[in-house]
């Protein structure tokens, strides 16, 4: 979704962070409405997000595998909370990309992602 949004990326810096337009915003606001899921289907969402967390956890998490597993949270019905974003995160400030992790913070506040303590002091 990020490299959809006209974002390049060098390494751990972001070339353009003009990515938060008004359009996008109005995109972002239907992401929160209520979606029906079955039993299966949250429980394969529950299955993605232990993928995510024993990704994170591992320690080889790459960049550009970090940003898949963003975007795949972030494409998500209903959306997932927010501890497997930070836990993504978390991984990106291991890996020094302060820029990209202020934007797709950003971007998580306009999904309407509630923040809870950890994910605040990432951005601090």
């Amino acid at each position: 979704m990020l490299r959809r949004m006209g974002m390049h990326f060098y390494g751990p810096m972001v070339s353009n962070t003009a990515f938060l337009s008004s359009g996008l915003s109005c995109f972002v606001l239907h992401f929160r409405s209520k979606t029906k899921i079955t039993k299966e289907q949250r429980q394969q969402q529950i299955r993605f997000e232990y993928f995510v967390r024993d990704r994170c956890k591992s320690g080889t998490l790459g960049f550009d595998e970090a940003l898949g597993l963003f975007d795949r949270l972030f494409q998500m019905r209903p959306l997932p909370y927010i501890f497997p974003f930070t836990q993504i995160l978390v991984a990106l400030v291991k890996m020094e990309a302060y820029p990209l992790v202020c934007q797709m913070s950003k971007l998580m506040d306009l999904a309407g992602i509630i923040p809870d303590s950890v994910s605040l002091r990432l951005e601090i």
